[in-house]
């Protein structure tokens, strides 16, 4: 369930800006455009108690520390009184650890050219959807629709990226080759944007296209994410998740950019959504050529100290 439960997590993106175009439709007339930054700012920093005090910390990273590890034991010893969690070795800490640069292990043991593809693929796949972001309201405007038309079918984007990204998710974890799920999400993404653009200006069908391109590309890549984050050791999971979000990050200021430019140029509404298909249908490419390296990559150290346990089978 770790694309599934990852991808929940990721959600909170797309749930809550969803909310914010609700938000802002409501509160805008009413309060003003600060109300809505006021909310947005005071949010957060409600949660952030709540994060110092729940968040959990990795199983591994509790096998490998002395101080959780006594922790673990106390758990486990009212679980399961008889057993006890196992040290990993110090050949395998030494393993888990490697360079002490954690991004250079991303480039190790036949993981070089799996990242560069999922680097790229964040790269193109954050052009569109962060274009799509910044510019879909606008672009709604000159398609016809009030400002309060056109936040509220905004969020219906964002509100099917949740359904779509929980729905790829919980299929995902049942799948073995999951880029070739993630390669088709993107394909249809590019259909759905294709689509959009040529219906931006019919009402009939608008908000069932912009529901079914929400659907394909925020889901498509909250799954991207939850797929990268799960597809290193544990060890460098964070890294490998951080790494190639930051790269994508260039993708996401270049699509509000390349949208600027592109509505500066007075370019028809249709032709600006057909332009936007080309980073999905490049996406759909890269991801399908990332490969696992399988039994060369380093094994979870959780799970190699769990196999090791006496008792196990």
């Amino acid at each position: 369930m770790r694309t599934l439960m990852v991808t929940l997590a990721a959600c909170g993106f797309s749930f809550g800006g969803a909310a914010g175009g609700f938000v802002a439709a409501g509160f805008i007339d009413g309060y003003g455009w600060q109300a809505v930054f006021l909310a947005g700012g005071v949010t957060p920093l409600l949660l952030f108690p709540f994060l110092v005090w729940l968040l959990p910390e990795s199983l591994p990273r509790l096998l490998r520390d002395a101080p959780p590890y006594r922790r673990l034991q106390k758990v486990t010893a009212r679980m399961l009184p008889d057993w006890q969690p196992p040290l990993a070795s110090d050949a395998e800490n030494r393993q888990e650890q490697g360079s002490k640069l954690t991004v250079v292990e991303l480039f190790r043991n036949g993981y070089a050219r799996p990242t560069l593809l999922i680097w790229a693929t964040f790269f193109v796949s954050l052009i569109l959807l962060y274009f799509m972001i910044s510019w879909l309201p606008s672009l709604l405007l000159e398609s016809g629709l009030e400002l309060k038309e056109a936040n509220l079918v905004t969020s219906m984007f964002l509100f099917a990226g949740t359904l779509g990204a929980i729905g790829m998710a919980w299929f995902a974890d049942r799948l073995k080759s999951k880029v070739r799920l993630l390669s088709g999400v993107l394909a249809a993404a590019a259909v759905c944007t294709v689509l959009l653009g040529l219906n931006h200006d019919n009402p009939r069908y608008l908000v069932a296209c912009v529901f079914a391109a929400g659907f394909c590309i925020i889901g498509g890549q909250l799954t991207l994410n939850a797929f990268a984050s799960n597809f290193y050791p544990a060890h460098v999971r964070a890294t490998g998740t951080g790494w190639a979000l930051g790269v994508g990050r260039f993708g996401s200021i270049l699509g509000p950019l390349f949208g600027s430019l592109l509505l500066a140029m007075h370019i028809p509404v249709e032709q600006i959504f057909f332009f936007c298909a080309i980073p999905a249908v490049i996406a759909a490419l890269l991801i399908i050529q990332v490969r696992s390296p399988g039994s060369n990559a380093p094994k979870d150290s959780l799970h190699s100290a769990i196999l090791k346990a006496p008792g196990s089978h």
